[in-house]
C-alpha cells in the first residue's frame, strides 16, 4: 500500500482547498491510503508514515510561509536526510497572477537557484570589480 501525506500550511484556505483536491485525487489512486493534515496538525511522525509527500504553503513575497518555514526548521534534527526522495509534489497559491507561487513551489522542492533573487546576485557577483 502507497501512503501519502498532503502536508499544507493555510491561511485564507485557499492552499486548504488546493490540499483537498491533491488529497481527494490521491485517493483514487489503487492501494493508496491518504492523510491531510495542516502543519498546525502533523508532526515529524506524519513524515515517517508516508511513502509519498505533497506540499503545499502560500505564497508570501516570492517564497513559504513563515510558519511552513518553522514547522519544517523545528524538526528533530535527527530526521534529517531521512526524508530525502519522499517530496512528490508541491502547489501554492497566491493573491494574483504572477504573484510568486511558481518561485514558491520551486523553493519547496529545494530549488534555491531558481529564486529570481539568486539568479540576480549570481548575475551581478563580479559587479564593481
Amino acid at each position: 500500500m502507497m501512503k501519502i501525506s498532503v502536508l499544507y500550511q493555510s491561511n485564507t484556505k485557499n492552499t486548504q482547498r488546493m490540499a483537498e483536491l491533491v488529497a481527494g485525487d490521491a485517493q483514487q489512486l489503487d492501494d493508496a491510503a491518504v492523510r491531510l493534515p495542516s502543519i498546525d496538525e502533523a508532526d515529524h511522525a506524519d513524515l515517517d508514515w508516508c511513502d509519498g509527500l505533497a506540499l503545499g504553503s502560500l505564497t508570501n513575497y516570492d517564497c513559504v510561509s513563515w510558519q511552513m518555514k518553522q514547522w519544517w526548521d523545528q524538526q528533530p534534527i535527527e530526521n534529517w536526510g531521512q526524508r530525502d526522495g519522499k517530496i512528490g509534489c508541491a502547489f501554492s497559491s497566491a493573491g494574483a497572477w504572477g504573484g510568486g507561487q511558481e518561485w514558491t513551489a520551486s523553493m519547496i522542492h529545494g530549488r534555491k537557484e531558481a529564486h529570481p533573487l539568486q539568479q540576480t546576485y549570481e548575475r551581478f557577483k563580479d559587479f564593481g570589480k
